[in-house]
């Protein structure tokens, strides 16, 4: 029996029956609990690096004492809001707290079982994570794990400074303030009312001294008592959330200085510990019908959101909005896609590839033909964007600097025309003499330097600060997420400040640089924009064939279709983000046309390239067949080729519950990959020349490590085991034939 009584006490106790309470009455409180949980345990959001942001923050360009401090003020901001959330909801069901010294301080010791258990994993999962990262243990991990437990203890400490300071001053105007019982909000009187009816069973709890006590059920609690404490926390909780709201805001205004730019997890902790505080104001005042009125909230907000009403557009920014937009009709595909421009941009593009072999010819001889090269980089974040800029640093110093001078085209997705974006500029501040040492790796580190910190945090401000504007040259744009992608990158980089689209023209036509050709999709219905300094409409239609009605169109050239709306004019850095807009994260760009045209990342449905590169050859074989020595198609790639002799591995229930986006986005990349080689077999057919393709790959087949995630932020070991994959045998000899087919290029002589 006495077994029996330890069972009932502990279950009966408040810890537990606080817990229990929670998971019937209040599971859209526990849903956050549940969220993070699973992303400090890697079982959400790994395919994008969500549990990278708590388990490895970045501050200040580094994952430090005070990076880790930072992340511990957000849980510990978090752990209070989730305390007053489950005060303002739950105490009022047990009145004894009422007769005790300290009511929500004895609360929060006993609703402290989620907390301490989340803290505890958490500050493992560091530890474990931390001794991965760094190969071992050392003392800069202790320094981790003291940052983040000193952040911590300091939010508890001063709201708990603040709470025995309003506790005392409210117990002084207790008397007074409730001559005028009425004046209390009705919903308050109510709980009160209904607490001192309820007979829910608690035997025993945690006192201010941490001991177990009996509760004393004798003892009747005094209304006034009950309606003293219920609106004293409500008032705590409306300052916190003020105070918590008013911190956001100041940091917002602040933004672009770095050292106000907090990490991404401590930004995903203050907008949970926020919705979470509103979740509970919402339950308590709307009562049964508090989770509608949350939904309903929700859905007004993504709505307002999505139809430009909070924050306005989301700009291409150095475009002209002010200008009588661009009309996006049947008839304007038709004239952009016509013979005449065809035909024009087709000869404008072949006199480019003249000059670039008459700038051959100079230094190798009138009777040499060159051999050509085109690049395609897949998207995939930061990820791709460091393995593309460290494939191109590798190829341009095995080839001393003439692989690049015989690229002809850079096209592809996302993150991988990110890093051959940044490439193209140092590669061409080398030949201006303004930039010697573009190989080196601090260039690519420079190129991988988180930029999640800045869209994260925007998306937290841009909720309470709607209306910013940034001024690009002499126009003013609403102020976005996308803003501070573009901002963060160029500070990073040190380059690319104030470069347009419209700087590369001559330096394309003169065949200084190499094209490169953005294709982001159009959301509105599915063609590609052909973003480009030089005019590819030729790249927008079938070769040559009659289009009526727009049939057969598949994108529009950008700089034609927006000459009015200023194109050249705009920031390259948002070009290439335009190029790169993944959902949610980087807002899709609103164009200045009738009616107004989203675009999203290329990836979506050409993550490799290959579309525009095959095409692009297709349409100048002849010149390629008669003009050059071979074309070598160089595709650098953030994943693995798909093989049929692989190994399949089918995912767990759960796996595919907690992670369907993650399985979502592998199947499309598998299908590309069966697109992408389908397009290479058909090439066969119609050209003739000499022709390769080489496929530089991030491979991953080490279970013990984990692969780089698909995110705009990318840590230390992350981008070790990407340098892994670089010196993998298989890639080593892709490099090596690389190089050997540009020499032996240079030891042919072909008759003109």
């Amino acid at each position: 029996m006495k077994l029996k009584a330890k069972i009932q006490g502990v279950f009966y106790s408040l810890p537990i029956q606080l817990v229990m309470m929670q998971m019937r009455n209040h599971k859209s409180i526990l849903i956050f609990w549940f969220f993070l949980f699973l992303t400090i345990t890697n079982n959400f959001g790994t395919t994008f690096g969500i549990p990278y942001l708590f388990l490895e923050p970045e501050y200040l360009g580094r994952v430090s004492f005070w990076s880790m401090y930072l992340i511990g003020l957000g849980i510990g901001t978090f752990i209070v809001s989730y305390h007053i959330a489950t005060y303002i909801l739950d105490s009022y069901r047990f009145s004894f707290l009422a007769l005790k010294k300290m009511p929500f301080f004895i609360f929060v010791v006993n609703n402290s079982l989620i907390p301490l258990t989340f803290t505890a994993i958490y500050l493992f999962k560091v530890w474990q994570f931390a001794l991965y990262s760094n190969g071992g243990y050392s003392n800069a991990i202790i320094w981790l794990m003291l940052g983040c437990i000193s952040g911590l203890i300091s939010i508890l400490l001063l709201v708990a400074i603040y709470l025995n300071y309003t506790n005392k001053d409210i117990e002084k105007l207790f008397d007074k303030a409730m001559v005028h019982e009425f004046r209390r909000p009705k919903v308050i009187l109510h709980k009160a009312r209904e607490s001192l009816n309820l007979r829910y069973r608690v035997d025993y709890f945690l006192n201010h001294r941490l001991r177990f006590e009996p509760v004393d059920k004798t003892i009747p609690v005094q209304f006034r008592s009950m309606v003293k404490i219920l609106n004293q926390n409500h008032g705590n909780a409306l300052f916190l959330e003020s105070l918590l709201l008013a911190i956001i805001v100041g940091l917002g205004l602040v933004e672009k200085n770095p050292y106000f730019q907090i990490p991404s997890g401590l930004s995903i902790l203050l907008i949970c510990s926020m919705v979470l505080m509103l979740t509970a104001a919402f339950t308590f005042w709307f009562r049964k019908i508090g989770l509608l009125t949350i939904l309903i909230a929700g859905s007004a907000f993504f709505v307002l959101d999505r139809m430009g009403i909070l924050d306005g557009i989301h700009p291409a920014y150095g475009m002209n909005y002010e200008a009588e937009p661009a009309q996006y009709t049947a008839e304007n595909l038709l004239e952009l896609s016509s013979d005449k421009y065809w035909e024009m941009d087709f000869a404008e593009t072949e006199a480019i590839l003249d000059h670039w072999k008459s700038n051959y010819q100079i230094i190798h001889g009138q009777n040499r033909k060159p051999r050509a090269v085109i690049i395609m980089t897949s998207g995939g974040g930061l990820r791709a964007t460091y393995f593309s800029m460290r494939s191109l640093q590798i190829m341009d110093s095995l080839t001393q600097g003439r692989l690049w001078d015989r690229t002809r085209l850079i096209t592809g997705a996302s993150g991988g025309m990110v890093g051959a974006g940044i490439y193209r500029e140092l590669a061409l501040q080398r030949r201006l003499n303004q930039q010697t040492h573009i190989n080196s790796l601090s260039w690519a580190n420079k190129a991988s330097r988180d930029l999640l910190n800045r869209i994260s945090f925007k998306i937290v401000t841009g909720i309470f600060l709607p209306g910013m504007k940034e001024k690009v040259g002499t126009l003013k744009y609403p102020s976005d997420r996308g803003f501070s992608f573009d901002d963060q990158l160029i500070h990073n980089l040190g380059i690319l400040k104030n470069k347009r689209l419209g700087d590369y023209v001559d330096l394309e036509y003169n065949a200084v640089v190499p094209m490169m050709v953005f294709s982001p999709l159009i959301v509105n219905d599915g063609r590609k924009l052909l973003v480009s300094s030089t005019p590819v409409s030729y790249l927008s239609r079938p070769e040559k064939e009659i289009v009526s009605a727009g049939a057969g169109i598949s994108g529009i050239d950008f700089r034609r279709f927006f000459r009015k709306q200023d194109a050249d004019s705009l920031l390259f850095v948002t070009a290439m983000r335009m190029n790169a807009s993944f959902p949610l994260i980087t807002p899709y760009i609103e164009l200045p046309s009738n009616p107004p045209l989203e675009v999203i990342d290329a990836g979506v449905v050409d993550n490799y390239g290959v579309n525009i590169a095959v095409k692009f050859l297709r349409v100048f074989k002849d010149w390629f067949r008669e003009n050059t020595d071979g074309v070598l198609l160089v595709q650098i790639r953030d994943s693995e080729r798909s093989l049929v002799d692989q190994e399949f591995t089918q995912k767990s229930l759960l796996g595919k519950v907690l992670d369907p986006v993650g399985a979502a986005y592998q199947s499309f990349s598998a299908s590309k990959d069966v697109a992408t080689y389908e397009n290479f077999s058909y090439m066969e057919d119609w050209y003739e020349g000499n022709i390769e393709m080489i496929a530089i790959e991030y491979i991953h087949r080490d279970p013990s490590q984990a692969r780089a995630a698909l995110s705009w932020h990318l840590t230390e070991k992350e981008k070790e085991h990407i340098e892994n994959s670089l010196e993998s045998p298989e890639n080593l000899e892709k490099f090596e034939a690389i190089r050997d087919w540009i020499e032996a290029g240079e030891n042919n002589f072909a008759s003109e």
